[in-house]
């Protein structure tokens, strides 16, 4: 017993001084941060602690087709992850419907949720969209979980573009976690869901797609199964600047419109971080505004009207 007695460690003034000032300095930086869980050195904690939000341009333009186009009925999350977009717009919707495949953000996204939403009628779901159904490898980076990926022939990403939109200069097994997932047909499970809305008059909404390559796979599964009298926004991010346009033109049986959204900044992004701030003081503003398809480069998030 007297061996515990000879416990003793010892802090020196100055690491107590620095560990005073880290956490003050923290503190002032995210008084106004997202009251959710995150995941601490993760690239998806920085900005809900530290601004307050997560992806503000594409929240804007959310809550803005919301607001003008009055599309409030349904709000549908593909590839919700911990939540960080629903928790900032859901609640101008009836009803929410969120799909995670990854269990261990699946908890977190039902906790998120749960803290965050007051006024949407919550539908979550612990799978993800696909072709068919099937259980796959999920690939997850490990200092970026909201980068997850399936990668397989429905995959539209070579390896690069998996590679260097997580920061990796190449693709290697050892950046990766992996994760058994569920995927489920997405003609079944939205067909299913969208003609309960339709019945129930729940006919306009917005889907926000986020998962990482599968995008073409699931925009002509919708295409497959959208009933008529349902109106929707798309919403999703492209990593390839030579992204298909025309072939989700083709999917749909009714015009669709398709919009990028522009982000015009005075750098590139091969810029060191100090050059890009001499050209953020000298440009003074960024300006980010939708733009219709009159360009061949779509890297970026692109809008779908149909």
């Amino acid at each position: 017993m007297k061996k515990i007695l000879n416990y003793q460690i010892i802090e020196s003034s100055l690491s107590i001084i620095i560990n005073a000032i880290r956490t003050r300095i923290f503190k002032y930086i995210s008084k106004n941060s997202m009251p959710i869980f995150v995941k601490g050195g993760d690239i998806l904690s920085i900005f809900p602690q530290t601004q307050g939000s997560y992806e503000k341009n594409l929240i804007n333009i959310i809550n803005k087709i919301n607001k003008d186009y009055s599309y409030k009925d349904f709000f549908m999350d593909i590839g919700a992850n911990i939540g960080l977009v629903s928790c900032q717009c859901a609640d101008n919707f009836k009803e929410t419907y969120m799909f995670e495949p990854n269990s261990d953000c699946f908890d977190i996204l039902n906790v998120n949720t749960k803290l965050i939403l007051k006024k949407t009628k919550i539908h979550s779901f612990n799978f993800g969209l696909g072709k068919e159904q099937k259980i796959v490898n999920l690939n997850i980076p490990k200092s970026n979980w909201g980068g997850a990926f399936v990668n397989d022939r429905f995959n539209s990403y070579n390896k690069k573009i998996l590679a260097t939109k997580d920061g990796y200069t190449k693709f290697e097994e050892k950046n990766y976690l992996k994760k058994k997932i569920l995927l489920k047909s997405t003609r079944y499970v939205l067909g299913k869901i969208l003609k309960n809305l339709e019945r129930r008059k729940l006919k306009r909404g917005i889907i926000k797609l986020d998962v990482e390559g599968y995008e073409l796979i699931i925009l002509k599964e919708i295409s497959k199964i959208l009933p008529k009298n349902i109106k929707l926004f798309i919403i999703f991010e492209s990593w390839s600047p030579k992204f298909n346009v025309k072939k989700i033109h083709n999917f749909f049986n009714r015009k669709a419109k398709i919009y990028k959204i522009l982000r015009k900044q005075p750098w590139k992004d091969n810029w060191p971080d100090l050059i890009k701030g001499f050209s953020m003081i000298l440009k003074g503003k960024i300006v980010t505004k939708v733009i219709d398809s009159n360009n061949n480069e779509w890297s970026g998030n692109i809008i779908i009207q149909v």
